[in-house]
């Protein structure tokens, strides 16, 4: 059987070789079955995004094999608070994660998780990573699936396999070729500015995960890595631009953080405004075709 997990340039720069379509290539292969994906990106997405990992999604990365490479580079969080914006607890959560749970709620930057997931990939002769290919259609019939799309140099190519498998997130462009524009539910009116930094909120009265309930000023600040990189990730209003963004994140940090600190006492590495959205696809298969 020959799977394509396809992965397509929209909005990311990264999305099938994320987590979902990587992952899956492992249980894939782990399983027999030879995978080709395909990612119009060039390596794994740097950004902030995603960085806690829930039990069910702890679960699938011990079936493909990974799970003691993440948690050897990750950390298990203890206790989350929320809290107002004066940094006063509210309610503490003891224990949230389960420490000794063997799906302990597990947190690594995706960035990195991506890097963990490439290098056991690279370890399957059945997996076959292709950067920089674009696919922009497909045509199935009862027996197989082909993809088209561009690679580099400006060259066409045409793939054909078993089944074809969209895990191109949330802007994908699978569930288009399928659905068109159909995607059942809401945008919520507002972005979230995802930031990455080193400063340490730890040794300043704040726990591992906080969330901070203000009207304007909310916040989540968690620690991330083990070498001391925070995610603080705050609301801003929908139609901000991101060169408004960018110039207001050291006030919100000022009003937002303990120790109201100025830029030069932190060390800022990313920061990555995203929109919250709350839909669902029609359905997750067509044919031969799987999201």
């Amino acid at each position: 059987m020959h799977v394509l997990a396809a992965s397509i340039l929209t909005l990311s720069e990264v999305v099938g070789a994320g987590p979902s379509g990587l992952i899956l290539s492992l249980q894939l292969a782990r399983a027999g079955v030879k995978c080709t994906l395909l990612d119009s990106g060039h390596a794994v997405d740097e950004r902030p995004r995603a960085a806690h990992y829930m039990p069910c999604a702890v679960q699938e990365m011990r079936r493909a094999g990974v799970l003691d490479d993440v948690r050897a580079q990750g950390l298990i969080p203890g206790d989350i608070c929320w809290r107002k914006l004066d940094h006063s607890i509210v309610v503490k959560m003891l224990d949230s994660s389960q420490v000794n749970n063997p799906d302990a709620l597990t947190v690594l930057p995706l960035g990195d998780l991506g890097k963990i997931l490439v290098k056991h990939c690279e370890k399957y002769p059945n997996i076959e990573v292709l950067w920089d290919h674009d696919v922009d259609n497909f045509e199935q019939n009862a027996s197989s699936v082909t993809v088209v799309g561009n690679k580099p140099g400006g060259l066409r190519f045409a793939l054909k396999g078993d089944y074809l498998c969209g895990t191109d997130g949330g802007n994908s462009m699978i569930r288009k070729l399928l659905f068109g524009n159909q995607f059942a539910g809401k945008t919520w009116d507002t972005q979230i500015i995802a930031t990455n930094v080193y400063y340490p909120m730890d040794k300043m009265g704040l726990g591992e995960t906080n969330f901070i309930m203000h009207p304007e000023h909310y916040f989540m600040a968690a620690k991330i890595t083990r070498d001391g990189l925070w995610r603080v990730s705050y609301g801003e209003p929908a139609d901000m631009s991101l060169e408004e963004v960018l110039k207001r994140q050291p006030l919100k940090y000022e009003i937002m953080l303990p120790g109201k600190p100025k830029p030069d006492q932190y060390k800022m590495t990313n920061i990555n405004p995203y929109r919250i959205h709350q839909r669902c696809a029609e359905k997750f298969r067509v044919g031969r075709v799987c999201l």
